[in-house]
């Protein structure tokens, strides 16, 4: 890690490009800042002495700590599966707006059981998709999307003459 951080330090300090991943790896634990010499400015390259004692003292590793559960495989199985809900707000935010989400107390909780509801029904439209999957019958393109819009065309109907309503045959 060190070796990469001098190698990428020696390339900013003379001027080279420096490779995007390379780059990406050590972005953190370089610093630029700028020095006037002679009335011209000068950027200089150093080491992020902070990120990189912080680094040492990691070494890449983290720490879960739970009162929940014994097994630290299981923890971390969990732990990694916390992206599916990170995902899932992060597009409530973005369908609504995320400044919205200031509006009112009451407002937030009930966009947040609509989207609850949604997720939960996309969810359970995939899992008995996958469960009545046949070799005729599949998800088209592994695709929720796809699939409701296949059933768009789907009506119910309710005749005048009674209270119960019939779904109308699919005209292709």
């Amino acid at each position: 890690m060190l070796k990469k951080v001098d190698k990428v330090l020696d390339k900013k300090r003379s001027g080279q490009v420096v490779d995007r991943d390379d780059w990406n790896f050590v972005a953190r634990f370089i610093t630029e800042r700028k020095e006037e010499h002679d009335g011209k400015e000068k950027k200089i390259w150093e080491k992020n002495l902070e990120a990189l004692r912080f680094w040492e003292r990691t070494a890449g590793y983290f720490v879960i700590r739970s009162d929940w559960l014994e097994d630290p495989i299981e923890a971390l199985r969990i732990y990694r599966r916390r992206n599916i809900v990170e995902v899932a707000f992060r597009q409530f935010k973005v369908l609504n707006g995320g400044d919205r989400l200031q509006a009112t107390q009451t407002s937030y909780i009930g966009k947040l059981m609509v989207h609850i509801i949604a997720q939960s029904l996309r969810m359970a439209i995939t899992v008995q998709a996958k469960k009545r999957e046949t070799q005729e019958l599949k998800l088209p393109d592994n695709s929720v999307e796809k699939l409701l819009k296949a059933l768009k065309r789907v009506r119910a109907v309710r005749t005048p003459t009674r209270a119960t309503w019939v779904v109308e045959p699919l005209i292709e």
